[in-house]
Order: C-alpha cells, then structure tokens, then sequence
C-alpha cells in the first residue's frame, strides 16, 4: 500500500506524488487504487489536459486531449465527459450526446453527463 497526495494515470504507468517528488508504478502491477474518500476512481492525465484545455479556450485540443484518454481507456467516464464537453464547445452535438450517452451507459445518473447531454439536447 502506498499513500500518495496526488495519483493519476498515465499511458501505462500509474503515476503518484509524494512529499513533492513523483513516482510511476507499472499500471499491471496495481491491484486497486483508492482515494481518501474510499473511492476507486482516478482520472487519466489526458482526460485532466482535455478540461484544462477547454477551460483555457482550446476546445480543438481539448477534444483532441479527451480521445487519448478514451484510446487508452474506452470506458472512463471522466475521459467522456471530457470528449463531450470538447464536442459541444466545438458545435458537434450528435456526437456529444452519443458520448454522454454512453458515459450516462456506464455510470447511470452521474449529475455532470446529466448536464453534459441536457446542454447537447438544447444545441
């Protein structure tokens, strides 16, 4: 078990922070990874740059950001999420409610696709 104050995926590695230096563990070596909270879940460094992106005006990036994260990782929600905001700022709504959908698919009723699909749904 390590603890870390920061971990994140990235590539093949999964990549944590720990009194200021980082370090990379094999991601076949993991078992599980839980947060403080008790949750599973950590977020792709890719799905983090696509938000990153988009907050700083860059919606072509960040679309392009989301679908490495989803390459490596097809069923992480917060990869879509990402891929959907990116297609809604960049005026493609079909595709944005299809990756809503299949978010809303593998986390039924997460409130951030709810509102992710409803601004697709008002395009």
């Amino acid at each position: 078990m390590i603890e870390a104050d920061e971990a994140w995926f990235e590539g093949t590695e999964l990549r944590y922070r720990q009194r200021g230096a980082v370090y990379a563990v094999p991601r076949s070596l993991v078992a599980r990874v839980e947060a403080a909270d008790g949750s599973a879940t950590l977020e792709d460094s890719d799905a983090r740059r696509s938000r990153e992106r988009l907050a700083a005006g860059d919606p072509a990036e960040a679309l392009r950001f989301a679908r490495l994260a989803l390459f490596r990782q097809p069923t992480s929600v917060t990869a879509l999420q990402a891929l959907a905001a990116a297609q809604i700022a960049l005026g493609d709504v079909v595709r944005a409610r299809e990756s809503a959908t299949t978010a809303l698919g593998l986390e039924p009723g997460n409130a951030l696709t709810l509102e992710l699909l409803g601004d697709a749904l008002m395009e």
